[in-house]
């Protein structure tokens, strides 16, 4: 196969399933694509955003000022056109506002999969959702279920029973949605600390517009119109709002939330002297914190921090041979190894100078940001691999 750039993958058995844009590659372990899921394009409003241009707003931008007398619609809107494109360049501003950029389509920001290979979970920021993908086991995927979170999620993770989702979101919010919706959603009380988040569940319903004007004090063919248009936006405006609102009529709670914003979540597991297991949610944020927190139904409880880092922190990873330890990184240029039950710092590697080393005669590197961070175990041994952008 040719050179194809993805952005995530994660392995599941003798399957990797890649993500490059908003695409899903299933990959055998000779690197042949076996299948590819595809964003389905929304039919009608958003949707026409994404998939094609946006129609020209002729009819939505003001008539020219130098006609004084009405003439065909045809020339009109010719001479609109010319007008359009004399003012700017490429026809990129016109009287309706800022065409939407070609390259605004829903990006597959986080992808994981359950521990028996069974489902695949992924979020695409742009449109705010979460997918889940039944995995037949053989590389090839069927779509469950897609929800639309109030906020955009940025990183997701699976608790250790595989049942539900904690999803980490822009605006520091970890809400927890189960993997399977249940056919009758019941509505959800948040936790002790949700109620102290700063955002909740359920967004205010803002006021509606009203026009002051109506057909019997407005009299200009101009003045006409722009009520004709304030009237079509209202409609619209009612239409997305009930469409959104029955889009996230499903099962959600707020969990916790953090005042910056949030760039990774993970569940943990440790097991208690007495043999019981206790989970945990880790979250990081912009801020340089790193936050312990008890697991579902204790959210509210925060065990402590890993403090450390004096730049953000965009990637925590847990190897699977050493539940124990935390990796972290972001835009420092070391990379950070805790103890994360007793929040102590083990130790830090640079990192800076092992990009330096293979970025080749000429190249000068003085700051790298983490992307990505993998772990796998090879002869006995955990080995770590850092996707750095520099």
């Amino acid at each position: 196969m040719g050179v194809v750039p993805y952005h995530i993958l994660t392995v599941c058995g003798d399957v990797i399933f890649a993500a490059r844009g908003s695409h899903i590659d299933s990959l055998n372990t000779s690197l042949e694509r076996i299948s590819t899921w595809k964003h389905p394009l929304k039919e009608g409003g958003a949707g026409q955003d994404i998939s094609s241009p946006a129609p020209a707003p002729a009819a939505d931008g003001p008539p020219a000022k130098r006609r004084k007398v009405d003439a065909e619609d045809g020339q009109e809107q010719e001479a609109e056109s010319a007008a359009a494109a004399k003012n700017g360049q490429e026809g990129k501003e016109t009287g309706g506002g800022w065409e939407k950029p070609s390259n605004e389509r829903p990006f597959i920001q986080g992808l994981v999969t359950t521990t028996d290979g069974r489902h695949v979970v992924a979020i695409t920021g742009s449109d705010k959702t979460i997918w889940v993908l039944e995995h037949d086991g053989k590389g090839n995927l069927k779509q469950l279920s897609q929800r639309m979170m109030p906020k955009r999620p940025c990183s997701i993770t699976l608790t250790s029973d595989n049942s539900t989702i904690l999803s980490a979101d822009k605006f520091g919010d970890v809400f927890s949605l189960p993997l399977i919706p249940t056919a009758q959603p019941q509505a959800q009380q948040p936790s002790e600390n949700a109620t102290r988040s700063r955002s909740s569940s359920v967004a205010p319903t803002p006021q509606p517009f009203k026009p002051q004007a109506n057909e019997l004090t407005v009299h200009t063919k101009r003045n006409l119109r722009a009520l004709e248009h304030q009237k079509l936006a209202m409609q619209q405006q009612k239409a997305a709002a009930e469409k959104a609102a029955e889009a996230r009529n499903f099962e959600h709670t707020l969990l916790l939330g953090h005042v910056s914003m949030l760039t990774a979540i993970l569940s943990a597991t440790t097991v208690t002297p007495s043999g019981s297991r206790r989970e945990y949610v880790i979250t990081a944020d912009r801020d340089e914190h790193i936050r312990i927190t008890r697991g579902i139904p204790q959210t509210h409880v925060i065990e402590g921090f890993c403090l450390g880092h004096e730049d953000f922190i965009s990637r925590l990873c847990i190897p699977s041979s050493r539940p124990e330890v935390l990796i972290s990184g972001g835009g420092d240029d070391d990379l950070f190894v805790w103890d994360w039950v007793n929040a102590k710092l083990l130790s830090k590697t640079n990192l800076l100078t092992h990009v330096q080393a293979v970025s080749g005669e000429g190249a000068e590197v003085s700051k790298v940001a983490v992307s990505r961070l993998y772990s796998f175990t090879h002869g006995g041994s955990t080995w770590v691999v850092v996707v750095c952008e520099r």
